[in-house]
């Protein structure tokens, strides 16, 4: 049993994988114990089902579940074989835990992949939204960069909202991914401009919006 983590919350929590003896990988989180005499066993979250590799990535910073466990992002999927009958392509789907409880986020229309990598006390996700095809044995990956917002807390579900359009107009900005979300709702990730890769952070930007009331149907 080896255990890696790769993701940790300001109140206490810590969350990664393990390969298992029969050498298959699950996902886990678990508090810290604060004293030698506590005993906090992990919380195995099932996220993968057989024959699929699940990747942690980020937790939040505040508790997201009756157990008090911060949420737990990540992906999920198989790999799918190539021309030749390699497991060559990864095929995930993005997943949030809700203690032990997952939930997968909607894709944009059309798309049948996706990967979050950040989550902020708010619980908006960020990450990718894309589309692979195989053809005669060769996979392509289309993504489109994306927030995704939460409708709880009756039946929690998260609801993807793409950020490409909102680029700035002939700036040759590709964004290429959404890497991490910070409570201010700024999100750090990478794009292509002129084929070379660099960094960007964005910022939402606040738009007054002129609103017309009619006194004649306001009561009162």
């Amino acid at each position: 049993l080896n255990m890696n983590i790769t993701a940790i919350s300001n109140i206490n929590w810590v969350a990664g994988t393990s390969l298992m003896d029969d050498g298959s990988v699950s996902a886990w989180n678990w508090r810290i114990p604060i004293l030698p005499a506590d005993t906090f066993t992990p919380n195995e979250i099932n996220a993968a089902d057989e024959g699929e590799v699940v990747q942690v990535t980020d937790m939040t910073d505040n508790a997201g579940s009756a157990d008090g466990a911060p949420l737990t992002v990540g992906m999920v999927g198989p790999f799918v074989n190539d021309g030749f009958g390699n497991p060559t392509y990864f095929f995930p789907r993005p997943f949030v835990a809700i203690g032990t409880a997952v939930v997968n986020p909607l894709l944009l229309d059309g798309d049948n992949i996706g990967e979050v990598y950040g989550v902020n006390t708010a619980f908006t996700l960020v990450g990718r939204s894309g589309r692979f095809q195989l053809v005669n044995g060769v996979g392509t990956y289309e993504w489109k960069t994306v927030l995704w917002f939460p409708i709880l807390p009756i039946e929690p579900f998260w609801v993807p909202f793409e950020i490409d359009p909102y680029m700035p107009p002939n700036s040759g900005i590709q964004l290429q991914n959404g890497l991490d979300i910070n409570d201010l709702g700024q999100v750090v990730g990478t794009y292509t401009k002129a084929g070379v890769l660099r960094g960007i952070r964005l910022s939402p930007v606040i738009t007054p919006v002129a609103l017309a009331l009619d006194p004649e149907t306001i009561p009162g």
